[in-house]
């Protein structure tokens, strides 16, 4: 939410759903939103990664994915969080910063559930579920 009332007005039902075992992701959620929880995992990448998956995202739904508007919306959307009044886009001191850029999404899962499991913000089952 770009307004600053929208943004405080959703802190209370995002914290509710938290209390009950959701997890959350957006661009000030371990800043703002989740200020105290256990386990905070900030994901970055190189802005030509992440130009590349966005125009990659446009064109599988069927809109324009030329690299030179999807890295424009990219840039546009990053100088917008990072200035912004209300809760400016910046990394946790004490998340886990994870540049995604060169690893897959199994790295990334492997490196956040290790994370997570080491600050305690996350309890793995000893058994397979099923």
């Amino acid at each position: 939410a770009a307004l600053p009332e929208v943004r405080e007005a959703l802190l209370g039902p995002q914290r509710d759903a938290a209390r009950r075992g959701a997890v959350a992701v957006g661009r000030d959620t371990g800043s703002r939103v989740f200020p105290d929880a256990a386990c905070k995992v900030y994901l970055d990448a190189p802005p030509e990664v992440r130009t590349a998956r966005r125009s990659s995202a446009l064109s599988r739904l069927g809109l324009d994915g030329r690299p030179e508007l999807a890295r424009s919306d990219v840039e546009e959307r990053d100088l917008k969080d990072r200035t912004r009044a209300a809760s400016p886009l910046a990394a946790p001191a004490d998340a886990l910063v994870l540049e995604t850029g060169s690893i897959d999404a199994e790295e990334v899962a492997a490196r956040v559930l290790d994370w997570c499991a080491r600050v305690g913000g996350l309890q793995l089952p000893t058994e397979p579920a099923g």
